[in-house]
């Protein structure tokens, strides 16, 4: 379904260096609170590169968080499909998804929760994704940051990302327990996804 969706999005031609150029205005949409706000902007910055961005919910049973590949010689596509319905995990997937186009050639990817053993280039789409969050200089500063909410809030501002990517990435790197600080990661439901995305 995803693909058949990518396949009718219109776009421009593939661009890996045109994706590459929108990877600021990429990342900063993840400040914006509401789908319906920032879900068509994406979907505009990805198609000046040639990537036709699709939102389509998992089915039942299925673990697959995106999706990247090429659905035409011209024409990239990413789909999410906002497992867990978090911006943390939203907006890693999209960083990852990413990370596969650039790194890999846009070699074809579904991205599972997975446990076990992780292949290199799951690994390296892996840390593209959260340097796209935290750039590699800012690491330390996020590895000694002190546990409160405001001090992560701060931090989040300095760094033009939401809250809630950065709490993302303290209970990824076990600085802090799963389950603080919930009021910081943003939630959605599926009505304001499938509203937003059918904008």
């Amino acid at each position: 379904q995803g693909e058949l969706e990518a396949s009718i999005a219109s776009t421009e031609k593939w661009s890996p260096a045109a994706l590459e150029a929108r990877l600021t205005q990429i990342r900063a949409l993840s400040r914006i609170s509401k789908p319906e706000r920032f879900l068509q902007p994406l979907k505009r910055l990805f198609a000046e590169a040639g990537v036709a961005f699709v939102v389509l919910r998992a089915p039942k049973g299925c673990r697959a968080s995106g999706a990247s590949r090429m659905v035409a010689d011209d024409k990239a596509m990413v789909l999410v499909s906002f497992r867990h319905r978090a911006d943390d995990q939203f907006w890693f997937t999209v960083f990852h998804e990413i990370g596969h186009l650039l790194l890999h050639d846009a070699s074809p990817f579904v991205d599972e929760d997975m446990a076990g053993e992780v292949d290199p280039c799951e690994r390296e789409a892996n840390d593209f994704a959260a340097e796209m969050i935290v750039p590699a200089i800012r690491v330390p500063e996020l590895e000694s940051l002190r546990a409160d909410e405001d001090t992560i809030r701060r931090f989040a501002v300095s760094l033009g990302v939401a809250p809630g990517l950065i709490l993302g990435q303290l209970e990824h790197r076990q600085l802090i327990s799963y389950g603080r600080f919930r009021n910081l990661r943003r939630h959605w439901t599926w009505a304001q996804i499938e509203s937003a995305a059918s904008l």
